[in-house]
């Protein structure tokens, strides 16, 4: 499994090291102008599950490196057994590439360019230099980048129905484009608090719509009821009435969870990814 993050420039060097500011087992490359971060379990294997995630400055580094002293706990809960599976996934976190923001690399090519209001909808007080979206060359070096450099350092075979990509907030949206715009890369999405307001229901419409046909792939949506998740819920039922209407089957091609009393914070998603990890894990292979 992968998930994918990014961050500052490290330099050029791909081959991994040791960080002693991570925790343990937790490697860092630098691919191209994103530091990609990764955790490997203690048995890696050809057919070893892979998740991409993005915002990888929380995900991996301990909670007294991280700025608000908050992390998705994703290390200690591999490590405690609270991901029941017979092989434990391969997690990398890519950071945001330098020169732009993770708006600009995660905001939906397809929601940006039919709706001009989407970038007014990204949460009060963050200002922005371009409102263009990159989504599509970022979504791009995910899947024919990132996943192939850790692939073959690690000697693990790719297979969408062992790799996943996942994200919260912007990173849920991310989850579900990039999912749609590489279905030969990724067979499942785990999008948690979905930020479904940067486009409404229109946004709801242009990604559930560009999913493939039900029965190949899997997708994870959930949500909280507090903090900016409180503007989340009737989207959330908009993106599930409109699955299955697809044909897609719940638990078979989707879960859709509402985590009631949990907000917009990584406690709370540290609280639900593994829940999102076994249903993803327990999945029969197709």
């Amino acid at each position: 499994m992968f998930l994918v993050f990014a961050c500052k420039d490290l330099g050029m060097n791909n081959q991994p090291h040791s960080d002693f500011s991570l925790q343990s087992r937790v490697s860092t490359i630098q691919l191209g102008t994103h530091r990609v971060d990764y955790f490997a379990p203690k048995k890696v294997a050809k057919d070893t599950p892979i998740l991409v995630m993005h915002d990888g400055g929380n995900l991996l580094l301990s909670r007294d490196q991280t700025w608000n002293g908050q992390n998705w706990g994703i290390v200690d809960s591999l490590e405690a057994g609270l991901v029941s599976a017979d092989l434990q996934p391969v997690v990398v976190g890519v950071y945001t590439g330098e020169g732009t923001s993770r708006y600009n690399e995660l905001a939906p090519r397809s929601i940006v360019d039919v709706f001009d209001e989407a970038f007014s909808m990204i949460p009060a007080g963050v200002v922005l230099e371009s409102t263009v979206s990159l989504a599509n060359e970022y979504q791009d070096f995910l899947a024919f980048t990132v996943l192939p450099e850790i692939a073959k350092l690690l000697q693990i075979e790719l297979d969408p129905s062992r790799t996943a990509i996942g994200g919260s907030s912007m990173g849920g949206l991310a989850s579900i484009f990039g999912m749609a715009r590489n279905p030969e890369v990724f067979g499942t999405a785990l999008s948690f608090s979905t930020h479904w307001p940067f486009g409404k229901s229109r946004a709801v419409e242009l990604l559930i719509d560009a999913l493939p046909e039900s029965g190949s792939h899997r997708l994870w949506l959930d949500s909280g009821n507090t903090e900016l998740d409180a503007e989340y819920p009737p989207f959330h039922y908009e993106a599930v009435d409109r699955l299955q209407s697809r044909g897609w089957v719940r638990d078979r091609d989707f879960e859709a969870r509402l985590y009631a009393g949990t907000g917009h914070q990584e406690k709370y998603w540290a609280a639900r990814w593994p829940d999102a990890a076994n249903w993803w894990l327990s999945a029969s292979p197709r």
